[in-house]
């Protein structure tokens, strides 16, 4: 398992459309990730081993190597194997307004358990939104790390206080 950096869980966002990037990029940062964007899957996993993230959004269309295909190379590197991985497919309309973007996304989310390649595999209904993905990314980070950032739990504590996550603040 990949370390917390200096307090900050890492997410590393492998999108190749700028508008899914930016409004991911934007809601990630806003609730205290430390995030940076890899656009072009042929280097994703290069990426990777440099960052050194905590967990990975990825997409399954890639310029380079789709998503499944970086997956399977993170499978068989002993560096990467255990990253929690969230995949993510947009299909987007004509609009890219953030609020119709975040209505488009459909989300499938592996999960490593107990450091092996078994994976946990959940599909969110098509009209999931943002929520969504901090729903998913609190989950992964509090079942892998038991922490979340301060500013995740503030947002659980704005959003949805009967349910706020039982996870570590860091």
């Amino acid at each position: 398992m990949i370390p917390i950096h200096n307090g900050r869980i890492r997410v590393l966002v492998v999108e190749d459309n700028d508008d899914t990037a930016k409004f991911e990029l934007l809601s990630l940062t806003k609730v205290g990730f430390e995030v940076q964007r890899v656009s072009d899957g042929g280097v994703a996993i290069q990426e990777m081993k440099q960052f050194l993230p905590n967990i990975v959004i990825l997409d399954l269309e890639l310029p380079g190597r789709t998503g499944d295909q970086i997956q399977e190379d993170m499978f068989k590197d002993p560096l990467l194997k255990d990253i929690p991985v969230i995949v993510s497919s947009v299909h987007l309309t004509d609009s890219s307004d953030p609020e119709n973007l975040g209505n488009k996304y459909q989300w499938i989310h592996h999960r490593f358990q107990n450091h092996t390649s078994e994976r946990l595999v959940k599909k969110l209904s098509q009209g999931s939104t943002i929520k969504d993905l901090l729903i998913e990314v609190t989950i992964a980070c509090g079942d892998i790390y038991k922490v979340i950032p301060v500013a995740l739990h503030e947002y659980w504590k704005r959003s949805d206080p009967k349910n706020v996550p039982p996870f570590q603040v860091i």
